[in-house]
């Protein structure tokens, strides 16, 4: 397929011939070619400054924040909880292992986690060209809080210890080696079982409404539908279990699972179950960023050009689902950030999503770890949501304030670039 090699209209300077027909100078052309290279020039640079950052961001995490109780007001505490910090994730890195290790899964987690949700907002906003469009909005995050609540209820004992503050790195270590898989990932698979579920009622609501035609509005009233009932769903079991038990331990587990949480991130093998899918499918997006330009253009139009999206939309709409559910399985539901990063992305390096994909990824681990910070210098690990809320909306404002502009997902995003949407 072959797109016009021209610049587009709005950078083209035209020269009226005779016979009042438009025809761009050789001159035009050049300079409309410069500024397209200006800015990609722009986004690349943009792209290392924040690799950077969250590379720093990470280091400096990892050796200075610690729970505000522990935090002493003296150089000389610093500079040895410092080198007490170096000295651990040097017997880590090396093999030796140690209580250190646990924290460093964690932020690793944190990383892959805000990737994965901002790369989901990103892709669901492209695909339905909507604001609204995100993890919160296909039914995954409500499907896989029902199946997480299912499981609380029916599988869990009103006894169950629920509070992870406290870790015992050897005794973690001992009991690891008998649990088997089914005892060790049982509320992951019961909650993956409800995401695909409630993604699954969302599109077959939404085909039905469109009368076999996937509609984006119906998609998203109905994911906000699903949504609302799942919360009220939360709520009744929440109260039934208070009803039978007001000291039942469950109730605090379903608040930190709702709220979000990494204190279950404890050891390399939790880590990796969770990572390499969602790394997987970062991978395969990355490769397709090019072809998800063509959501720029309406599906009649991409019809008549030869181009069919439904089902790259549908290829579209099974990872995020994968993305989404595995975090919503392993560390319970994170809001905002589906919805945020994608759009501050698009004020630092437009809607190409060449760009604006790794830019999103990149964007929100480094929001997550400073929401993980805060919450781990103030023992609020359990309740990251109140964070992401709080944080986010300050980030989006301050961007907004910053850089005036409305959301485009128009002409600027277009493939009308030699090769845009095929690379």
């Amino acid at each position: 397929m072959k797109y016009n090699s021209r610049p587009d209209a709005s950078e083209r300077i035209h020269l009226h011939t005779g016979d009042g027909s438009e025809t761009p100078s050789q001159e035009d052309e050049v300079r409309a070619y410069q500024r397209q290279e200006r800015k990609h020039d722009k986004g690349v640079s943009i792209l290392v400054i924040l690799a950077v950052v969250l590379f720093f961001l990470l280091l400096a995490s990892l050796l200075l924040v610690v729970p505000y109780q522990e935090f002493r007001f003296s150089p000389a505490w610093v500079f040895e909880h410092i080198q007490q910090r170096f000295r651990q994730l040097y017997l880590l890195l090396f093999g030796s292992g140690s209580a250190f290790a646990v924290t460093v899964y964690q932020y690793l987690a944190v990383i892959v986690v805000g990737a994965a949700l901002a790369a989901c907002g990103a892709i669901f906003q492209g695909a339905f060209k909507n604001v609204l469009a995100g993890p919160s909005t296909m039914g995954v995050m409500s499907g896989g809080s029902l199946g997480c609540l299912i499981y609380m209820l029916l599988f869990v004992p009103a006894e169950a210890e629920v509070i992870y503050t406290t870790f015992d790195y050897s005794a973690y270590l001992e009991n690891q080696a008998t649990a088997s898989l089914w005892s060790t990932y049982q509320q992951q698979i019961c909650t993956l079982i409800g995401c695909f579920a409630g993604v699954g009622l969302v599109l077959l609501v939404a085909t039905i409404a469109g009368r076999g035609r996937l509609s984006a509005s119906a998609m998203i009233l109905s994911g906000t539908v699903f949504s609302s009932i799942t919360s009220q769903c939360s709520m009744m079991i929440q109260y039934y279990m208070i009803i039978k038990n007001p000291n039942d331990q469950r109730i605090e587990l379903i608040q930190e699972l709702m709220m979000g949480t990494f204190d279950n991130v404890t050891s390399l093998q939790y880590l990796l179950m969770m990572a390499v899918p969602i790394l997987i499918c970062l991978a395969v997006l990355l490769a397709l960023s090019g072809r998800l330009n063509l959501f720029s253009l309406d599906e009649d139009e991409a019809m008549t050009m030869g181009v069919n999206l439904r089902p790259l939309r549908y290829v579209i709409i099974a990872i995020g689902t994968i993305l989404t559910a595995v975090v919503v399985s392993f560390c319970g539901r994170i809001g905002f950030l589906g919805f945020m990063i994608p759009l501050v992305g698009r004020k630092l390096v437009g809607p190409d999503m060449r760009r604006l994909l790794p830019a999103s990824l990149m964007l929100g681990s480094i929001l997550l770890i400073l929401v993980f910070d805060a919450a781990y210098i103030t023992g609020l690990t359990g309740y990251l949501s109140l964070f992401t809320s709080s944080i986010g909306s300050i980030v989006m404002l301050a961007t907004l304030f910053i850089r005036k502009g409305g959301v485009s997902y128009g002409a600027a995003q277009k493939p009308t670039a030699p090769g845009m949407g095929l690379r």
